[in-house]
């Protein structure tokens, strides 16, 4: 099959598989469902296409394909129990009343939004907030996903859907 053809394939699978994990991701964020599936679909449609453009280049084996998708869904499925559940499960504390685990994650993820919303410079709200991450960078990239696809309202599993790309990937 022709690079082009196959590339298109991947591409409409890619978005109709993020439409639907859109949907899903937005029924359990905050804000405007309808305005979270747009958003939510198009992130998960651009990390879905990265999925599937790893898995071709390392071969499209139908065990590979089993595993990322494994990987990749156990890892949302997860994410989204935690973020709903431990708000009623979990220990009465600022941080799993809110869905996160670890405290770090939780300040790190706070701050990120923080930073996308406020309108300032990045730079030195990165800096003041080098206690919730040593280096920036991921506060950094979180601001930034924030900032393009969640600006209206902080949706905290978008980074759960960065975070099982990653895993699937790698």
């Amino acid at each position: 099959m022709k690079t082009s053809n196959l590339l298109k394939k991947d591409s409409l699978l890619a978005l109709g598989s993020g439409v639907v994990l859109g949907a899903v991701i937005s029924s359990f964020s905050d804000g405007s469902f309808w305005f979270g599936w747009l958003k939510c679909g198009f992130l998960t449609a651009i990390l879905l296409l990265g999925l599937i453009r790893v898995w071709r280049l390392a071969g499209a084996g139908r065990t590979l394909a089993l595993l990322m998708l494994v990987a990749f869904t156990l890892r949302v499925a997860f994410g989204i129990y935690l973020n709903q559940g431990l708000p009623q499960l979990g220990f009465n504390n600022p941080v799993q009343n809110t869905g996160y685990v670890f405290s770090d994650a939780h300040d790190r993820d706070q701050a990120a939004y923080q930073i996308a919303i406020s309108g300032k410079a990045w730079l030195p709200q990165i800096k003041a907030n080098i206690a919730t991450d040593q280096y920036g960078g991921l506060l950094a990239f979180s601001a930034l996903v924030y900032w393009i696809f969640s600006a209206d309202v902080h949706r905290p599993l978008l980074m759960v859907l960065i975070s099982a790309a990653a895993m699937a990937a790698g």
